[in-house]
């Protein structure tokens, strides 16, 4: 199932983009 990797992957990317977790 490499479709897990690619939203795992994503997943990670999106956090980081997210400005959200960054005002904490």
């Amino acid at each position: 199932m490499a479709s897990t990797e690619e939203q795992y992957d994503l997943k990670i990317v999106k956090v980081e983009e997210d400005p959200i977790w960054d005002q904490e």
